[in-house]
């Protein structure tokens, strides 16, 4: 019985292997753009990644206001990119691709992150989300060249 199941893997292996590459050989090689998209896809990835982990359970720490800065810090991250996507829908701005407005919505949100540290503890929940969305027009602001 083992001996079948390793014969028919290998008759598999080599099936797809060779029905593989006929399709391969009729596809062009990947052009420079999309090799930078793949790119700034994967920094996009280690940005947000940066803002909630590095960010938010960083926060954990702090004596006094650990798991509302926790808090606050994922909501001004759920409301900073959404809001910096639709101020850049209204059409004003210059287009760019998504993953580049994507990016720029992250370091929107990174600033605004930083800048919260500053009243940490100070306000309620709920003027967490009026600076986020107070903040990040300003952003877009700022990211216009």
């Amino acid at each position: 019985m083992n001996k079948n199941v390793a014969g028919i893997a290998a008759l598999s292996v080599f099936l797809f292997g060779s029905v593989s590459t006929g399709f391969a050989q009729g596809v062009e090689g990947p052009n420079i753009s999309s090799i930078l998209e793949i790119e700034q896809y994967g920094r996009s990835i280690h940005i947000m990644a940066m803002l909630l982990i590095g960010f938010g359970f960083l926060m954990v720490f702090v004596k006094k206001y650990g798991r509302s800065a926790l808090t606050a810090t994922f909501l001004l991250v759920s409301v900073s990119l959404p809001t910096y996507f639709a101020i850049k829908g209204l059409g004003v701005f210059e287009e760019k691709g998504e993953i580049e407005q994507f990016i720029l919505a992250e370091f929107g949100a990174a600033s605004l992150l930083i800048a919260t540290g500053a009243v940490l503890g100070r306000i309620k929940m709920h003027q967490y989300l009026i600076l986020g969305l107070l903040f990040i027009p300003f952003s877009c602001l700022m990211n216009l060249s």
